[in-house]
């Protein structure tokens, strides 16, 4: 095949690889977008990871969800999504914010298959052979949920820098190493699956034929140099950034393997991974959940699906290895390999038991290995390896026009997979909320109780069913959801504290004083910040619903005596003195909690409660000092505005 030819046909293969992704051009947020990408949040809060770039390449991947367990960091993938939503004029919804961010990954996944081509090429495949590289790669139906969902942005990412990292090193030249010392960095600092690179580099310059053994392991050695710099300086900086964090508990219907012994888990993994090899050569049969339901978790090591995976293991291993008259096909099964050992749970467990988006760089194995089969094929029985190259290509292809459009929105997303499969436990909690959103609180009810059918140890959906028990009236049934919520498998901090805060308010409902008291202090000892936010309008239900004012003063000072920074506390107890004409209680209170509170809205109320507390004992000229010092404090809201010029009017000034 002439030059001229070959770039004619490789301009077609990356156009259609364009056109079948373009729909998703169309489509919005769907499933971790909506955490990651989404610049605001459902409840109107700013995600500050997609507005502020310093805050993107700087902080932990989901801190704006959650700040405190985060053990990822990937510096390029967020400050990319920042960077699209700066650059396309500060949108705020609908496809003005979406369009860029889908068309930004369609175009790198055309990239990919680019540089699948010239990878091909490096590795001494003829040009009809790169070709049928690039269309595989670029047509795979497993891409499917990498390019239609933004996050899987973070494997393009990796994969374009990887991939530009080894064609850098394979030239010569000072200014080619530089590069591709760079590239590697960055294909690190897209997500931490790019640390394969580390070893596909300098694998490529090892299987690509050279004169003699002793060239050969000094070029492995040349592409150590190039890369380790990066993957040194990757782990410093990561280290630094997340420094103090750590894992948060996987839920078992995520991923059962976390919660299992090498033993145990070892099988169940080598059956995923053999699902993934599967899915790398007939990717017709994808889903969006792939949550415990789907792999046989009592699989035992002497069962066949273990065998084959081992076995499967065993065999590249051997190819990979033994790769030296096939450079493509031994460098195809190192990227398998490579890639996908550390996701699979076999080594250790991870945050999910499979993915379809973590086998993205795994596909070059079939890329690398279709057009020489084809071309063996063609040999033997005239036109057979492009016809059937030609159909698998084309059922690819109907495979992702079929399975793209569920990635919309959850809606779709959600709606598709309970109608897939209906033994996902995690499947019809994930539909409940999006019923609970469109307000069907019947529908997201039965779909709650659905999912704790399937999966009791559920937490987090005993504490939604226990919410909607409250709504219909059935305290008892509430009760009994959150006590069993407390003593499932499966319960995050954030749930249990949501359970306890929903037991305070059930016991309030009831008027149980001892069982609010001992919901309250349960919530101050998972998360007393956060019932600080909620504690004042509370404490106003209280007593609204007759709960006697000594009863909540001692139940204050005891959460005072739990809490580690028990300022707001007293803020609030403070409050409660005033309420009920403890003036100088209320005085001493206030004055304590101001000398440990941050300045805030919490804040401001206490020297308004103090204020108020100094005008009732005829402390007029105190009063008017912390008015004025309130009156200075930066961003005064309104109500606080409103409040202390009651006072002032109270003083007669």
């Amino acid at each position: 095949m002439t030059r001229r030819r070959a770039r004619l046909w490789l301009a077609a293969i990356l156009l259609a690889t364009i056109a079948v992704h373009a729909p998703s051009l169309g489509r919005g947020f769907a499933g971790d977008d909506r955490w990651i990408v989404q610049a605001t949040f459902d409840d109107g809060r700013p995600n500050g990871m997609v507005r502020d770039l310093a805050q993107a390449v700087s902080r932990p991947y989901w801190s704006a969800v959650d700040p405190l367990d985060d053990p990822l960091w990937r510096p390029v993938t967020s400050g990319s999504y920042a960077l699209v939503h700066a650059l396309s004029g500060d949108p705020d919804g609908g496809l003005r914010e979406t369009l860029p961010q889908h068309l930004v990954n369609v175009a790198l996944h055309a990239i990919a298959a680019w540089l699948t081509y010239r990878l091909a090429r490096h590795l001494h495949c003829s040009r009809g052979s790169s070709l049928c590289a690039a269309a595989v790669f670029g047509l795979h139906a497993l891409h499917t949920e990498v390019v239609a969902q933004v996050v899987g942005r973070a494997e393009l990412w990796a994969f374009v820098f990887g991939a530009g990292a080894t064609l850098l090193a394979a030239g010569r030249g000072t200014a080619r190493a530089a590069g591709a010392a760079l590239a590697c960095l960055l294909a690190f600092c897209s997500k931490e699956s790019g640390l394969v690179w580390l070893g596909l580099v300098p694998w490529m310059l090892a299987v690509r034929p050279s004169d003699g053994s002793g060239r050969r392991w000094r070029a492995v050695g040349r592409g150590l140099l190039i890369a380790a710099p990066g993957a040194a300086i990757y782990i410093g900086l990561r280290t630094a950034v997340l420094a103090g964090l750590s894992r948060p508990p996987t839920a078992y219907g995520v991923n059962p393997l976390a919660h299992m012994e090498f033993a145990a888990r070892a099988p169940v993994a080598a059956s995923a991974w053999l699902h993934g090899v599967v899915q790398t050569l007939w990717p017709f049969d994808l889903r969006a959940d792939y949550s415990a339901p789907v792999f046989d978790v009592s699989a035992g090591l002497l069962d066949l699906r273990p065998l084959l995976g081992v076995a499967t293991l065993v065999l590249l291993v051997v190819v990979t290895i033994g790769g030296r008259r096939r450079p493509a096909l031994s460098f195809g099964c190192a990227a398998l390999l490579g890639s996908t050992l550390g996701v699979a749970n076999l080594l250790f467990p991870i945050g999910t038991i499979y993915a379809e988006r973590l086998w993205f760089t795994a596909t070059l194995l079939p890329a690398l290995a279709a057009g020489p089969a084809a071309a063996r094929l063609r040999g033997r029985t005239p036109l057979a390896g492009v016809t059937l190259l030609a159909a698998w290509v084309g059922v690819s292809i109907g495979t992702t026009l079929r399975h793209a459009p569920r990635f919309d929105s959850d809606a779709t997303l959600f709606a598709a997979e309970v109608a897939r499969d209906d033994a996902s436990a995690r499947v019809h909690y994930s539909h409940a909320k999006i019923l609970e959103r469109r307000g069907d609180d019947a529908g997201a009810r039965r779909e709650v109780e659905r999912s704790l059918e399937l999966d009791p140890g559920m937490g987090v959906a005993w504490n939604d069913l226990a919410v909607h028990r409250i709504r219909a009236g059935d305290l008892d049934g509430a009760t009994d959801a959150i006590r069993r919520g407390v003593a499932a498998r499966d319960v995050s901090p954030d749930t249990r504290y949501r359970l306890f805060q929903n037991l305070a308010g059930l016991a309030a409902l009831r008027g149980d004083a001892q069982i609010v008291r001992t919901a309250l202090l349960r919530c101050t000892e998972l998360d007393e910040r956060r019932l600080l936010d909620r504690l004042g309008p509370f404490c106003d239900e209280l007593v609204g619903r007759g709960f006697a004012a000594d009863w909540l003063d001692a139940t204050l000072g005891e959460l005072c005596d739990a809490a580690r920074d028990a300022a707001g506390f007293r803020a609030h107890r403070a409050r409660n003195a005033l309420r009920n004409g403890r003036f100088e209680a209320a005085t001493a209170l206030c004055r304590s909690a101001l000398a440990g509170l941050p300045p805030g809205p919490l804040a401001d109320d206490t020297r308004i409660w103090l204020a108020a507390a100094l005008v009732e004992q005829g402390h007029r000229d105190e009063a008017r000092a912390v008015l004025d010092e309130l009156d200075a404090t930066p961003r005064l809201d309104e109500r606080s505005r409103r409040q202390a010029a009651r006072l002032r009017a109270l003083l007669g000034g």
